[in-house]
């Protein structure tokens, strides 16, 4: 079991299921093209597309990097010791009283995320953001 988790299409597959699920639950189209996750402490996404409640781009990635602490899942506080994201578009705007993102962070803000580790505080030591627009 734990070697088809370190094979591509499992990876992808739970991934993009999983994104599904996001999607669904912000009601608004969120997709990315490729997953490379390195057990416990690594994870590569390609072609991160998130659009807004109107379907417009809010944000494109070609890249997104995160490194973790190793065995985050099993520790209350993590360390994000890297966060890189590459070729990127990021489309924000407010044609009403709202920002095109405010669904998001509602959600976030909302205790119906089902997170069961609501006291995780995350360590951020470095972000990189390359050839973004």
């Amino acid at each position: 079991m734990v070697l088809l988790l370190n094979t591509s299409p499992v990876q992808n597959y739970i991934a993009k299921k999983i994104i599904a699920s996001i999607s669904k639950k912000i009601g608004a189209q969120v997709s990315i093209r490729k997953v490379s996750i390195s057990p416990f402490n690594k994870l590569n996404i390609e072609g991160v597309l998130i659009r807004d409640q109107n379907k417009d781009t809010l944000l494109f990635a070609n890249l997104c990097k995160i490194r973790i602490t190793d065995w985050f899942f099993l520790k209350e506080n993590a360390t994000l010791s890297y966060i890189g994201i590459e070729d990127a578009v990021i489309k924000t705007n407010r044609k009403t009283k709202k920002w095109n993102y405010d669904f998001i962070s509602t959600y976030l803000n909302s205790n119906d995320t089902n997170s069961k580790r609501t006291g995780t505080h995350y360590d951020v030591k470095k972000i990189d953001l390359k050839s973004i627009r």
